[in-house]
């Protein structure tokens, strides 16, 4: 079974049409108001995804203004980190140097089934209000 048939339907047919979009927000961008022009913009443009360095005050800032886009967290995520960012309110995780940095296929496959596990079995079970 292909992992495409988990997604939203609307993600798959931007998918199947070569049309998805994620704006990425800057990966060391945490100034809230930025974040929040950014990501409004996205979210009247069109955007399928955000993409932002999370932080708990920007996902707080987003419940309040009730931005309707996916918001996916990246930036200095870990095992231990990207449970808390779901729990935040992020709808996904990325993740980039945490794999791109390591030397070696074996460290790489580990470190991705490790974030993997970490999100399937969490304990964090509600979001963070």
């Amino acid at each position: 079974m292909s992992l495409i048939n988990l997604l939203p339907q609307k993600i798959k047919e931007e998918l199947r049409n070569k049309s998805l979009l994620k704006v990425i927000s800057g990966l060391n961008n945490f100034d809230v108001q930025s974040v929040k022009i950014i990501v409004e913009a996205a979210s009247l443009g069109g955007a399928d995804l955000v993409d932002i360095a999370s932080t708990y005050a920007i996902h707080q800032e987003f419940k309040k203004q009730s931005l309707n886009i996916p918001i996916m967290s990246a930036s200095g995520l870990s095992q231990v980190t990207c449970p808390l960012a779901i729990s935040s309110g992020a709808s996904a995780v990325g993740v980039g140097s945490v794999v791109n940095k390591l030397d070696d296929l074996i460290s790489m496959i580990a470190v991705v089934r490790g974030l993997k596990e970490s999100l399937k079995n969490s304990i964090i079970g509600e979001k963070i209000s």
